[in-house]
């Protein structure tokens, strides 16, 4: 990998302030984006991720601060993005790859990539979560852009598919020279993906470097998955967890099973105390999920 200054820089985000009416959203955040790198934005949300992506491709006016782009070839996957629900797999594709001049064969390619070749006919209606997902990432990917830009492209893929995307990415920005800016809450995906990471929170970025400079503080977290057997307590289990002292972010990685990131400074017991007097019956999901997932075992 080429030395840091002598890459060029593609996006500059200088002192950038955003405010919708009393409230400050972005706090003077600042970073830039060079080619030939993937950057990761990691925070909470709410943090300001999106916002700052907005403000960064012009669609979201009315800040203060500078952006600069210098890249033209700039392809977006928003978050909770929706493929046009009466078009098939491949009339969605062929839409996007008029407009963006490729042909065929560039359809072909990158649905077989994200392993949806064999259903072209199917509306995409009919897709599930994760089928709709690696669609939109195939679309993103179409026209070989020069910077792409991913807010949270991995919501809903499974860890086999996600692990071979992550290896893609790898290799199209080593192939391609060119540079991927992605919003996640999958913090191992940051270490495995990223050259350069940001982490942001409450609209503040409080570290950016270089992924072994601020990788402690990323791995300083740690994680804990339940499967909650009363699926009418699970919000209950959301609220009780959200007001834990040191937990960082609840999510919902299935109907029934709860991921919860927090503090090395609270201890799992803690965690699980305020679900105990609850009377809140859970199982606790040991191992490494995803490298179970990655094997074929259940």
């Amino acid at each position: 990998m080429a030395e840091e200054g002598q890459k060029e820089v593609i996006i500059e985000v200088k002192n950038l302030w955003k405010r919708y009416g009393e409230e400050e959203v972005l706090k003077g955040i600042s970073f830039s984006l060079r080619r030939g790198e993937i950057f990761s934005l990691v925070g909470p949300n709410g943090a300001g991720k999106t916002t700052t992506i907005r403000v960064m491709l012009g669609l979201t006016l009315h800040y203060e601060g500078e952006v600069k782009v210098r890249m033209k070839k700039i392809n977006y996957l928003a978050e909770n993005e929706i493929p046009y629900p009466s078009m098939n797999v491949y009339e969605y594709m062929r839409f996007y790859a008029n407009l963006m001049g490729v042909g065929d064969e560039k359809i072909v390619e990158y649905l077989d990539l994200v392993e949806l070749k064999g259903q072209m006919m199917k509306k995409c209606k009919h897709l599930s979560k994760g089928m709709r997902q690696r669609l939109l990432i195939a679309r993103t990917f179409l026209n070989d852009p020069e910077l792409l830009i991913l807010d949270e492209p991995f919501s809903g893929v499974d860890p086999k598919m996600r692990a071979k995307l992550l290896k893609f990415m790898r290799e199209y920005v080593r192939r391609k020279n060119a540079t991927i800016f992605l919003t996640t809450h999958i913090l191992s995906d940051v270490e495995k993906l990223s050259h350069r990471v940001a982490i942001m929170k409450e609209g503040k970025i409080i570290s950016v470097g270089e992924i072994g400079e601020v990788g402690e503080r990323v791995k300083g977290n740690r994680e804990m998955r339940l499967r909650i057997i009363d699926r009418g307590k699970i919000s209950r289990v959301v609220e009780k967890l959200k007001e834990t002292r040191g937990v960082i972010e609840v999510m919902m990685e299935t109907v029934d099973v709860i991921r919860c990131e927090y503090t090395s400074e609270v201890s799992e017991y803690e965690l699980l105390s305020a679900l105990f007097e609850e009377k809140i019956e859970f199982r606790m999901i040991s191992g490494d999920v995803e490298s179970a997932f990655l094997r074929g075992e259940k």
